[in-house]
């Protein structure tokens, strides 16, 4: 008889090939799925055994269908969102085999058994070492994922008053197995894309900078430096539910040749809008105070001396920078482009302008 199971997965994740495990030094190694017995022990050596009505059936795995599908969505999700450098089924060997595969891979391991969740107790060391068993996988995750992975799965059924956001610390001084639910848990992916968004409004632009990179990257946009990268996070960052959608909204950052859209170029670079821009191509070079306060003041000043509102200002001027009509605030693109960048695309702008007119 011959078994064979087809399945179908992406060919990279965040520029990343998914074939490739890359367990890195500093990584944790965590355990997805049920709990570990000595049902599946001596598994792979007794498949290659002659059987009879007399055979021992004690390695033999008792099957949790329920437990299994929770860890395959868990794991399909984390996958899609970056969260694991490797991972691997603990079949033949069990532990010992997984995590001595990442382990080769990364330069070594430090493993604590005695965290592993047990069916029931008086297990040897060495049995939970090789208790094998195809519905529990090993995966590596980064020390930066770590803390939004491990708080999202921790408040599966359990809850400490209306707290959401968790440190280490926390976790472990509030956590008890009295306040964790009786009901079955229910994995909401909304709910994991929300963490993701509180922890990358409270991580630092720095390593911001560092994870948007390889989003970047499958964007064609690589190269970058590290100091423009986290001035492009800190723009970002409120607006961004996960480092996908960051990426997708930061591309103009990258490029001072913007492609209009026919639509937006009509409706904003109208003779009115067209004028805000040749202002301030002019006024720019001479303008003293390029910060923040002295954008906002440059603008409304504008607006006043045209009897206009401010938005009517903005709005043309936004297009122009960003081929876009949302984006962050128009002062905090002027000041991360640097007023050298804002005036090519100004005149990049009228440029175009001058071209489709004719």
């Amino acid at each position: 008889m011959f078994v064979a199971c087809l399945g179908i997965m992406p060919r990279e994740v965040h520029g990343q090939p998914t074939a490739e495990k890359c367990p890195q030094p500093g990584d944790w190694i965590l355990m997805s799925g049920g709990r570990v017995g000595k049902d599946g022990i001596h598994g792979v050596t007794a498949s290659s055994e002659s059987y009879s009505e007399h055979t021992p059936a004690g390695h033999v795995q008792i099957g949790d269908p329920y437990t299994q599908k929770k860890m395959h969505d868990f794991l399909l999700e984390a996958r899609d969102r970056g969260y694991i450098t490797f991972i691997t089924d603990n079949g033949g060997g069990g532990l010992s085999s997984s995590i001595g595969e990442s382990a080769r891979l990364a330069g070594g391991a430090s493993v604590e058994l005695e965290k592993v969740p047990l069916k029931y107790a008086g297990l040897d060391v060495w049995e939970i070492w090789v208790s094998e068993s195809q519905e529990r996988m090993t995966v590596a995750v980064s020390p930066e994922q770590r803390a939004q992975l491990v708080n999202y799965l921790v408040r599966l059924g359990w809850a400490h008053g209306d707290q959401e956001i968790f440190s280490m610390e926390e976790l472990i001084r509030y956590f008890d197995l009295g306040a964790v639910g009786k009901s079955a848990a229910i994995f909401n992916p909304e709910k994991l894309l929300w963490l993701n968004q509180q922890y990358i409004k409270g991580a630092d632009n720095a390593r911001l900078g560092q994870e948007l990179a390889p989003f970047l990257a499958e964007r064609g946009i690589e190269k970058t430096d590290s100091a423009f990268l986290e001035k492009v996070a800190a723009d970002l960052r409120a607006r961004s539910k996960t480092f996908i959608e960051m990426a997708d909204a930061s591309t103009f950052y990258f490029n001072d040749i913007i492609d209009y859209d026919p639509a937006l170029a009509e409706k904003f670079f109208d003779n009115e809008g067209t004028l805000y821009l040749e202002l301030l191509e002019k006024q720019l070079p001479g303008m003293q105070d390029y910060s923040k306060e002295g954008i906002e003041v440059f603008l409304r000043r504008l607006a006043d001396e045209n009897g206009v509102k401010l938005k009517n200002v903005v709005q043309p001027i936004r297009v122009a920078l960003t081929g876009k009509t949302v984006s962050p605030g128009i002062d905090e693109v002027m000041i991360t482009l640097g007023k050298e960048r804002v005036l090519k695309r100004i005149k990049n702008a009228l440029r175009f302008l001058e071209t489709e007119g004719a």
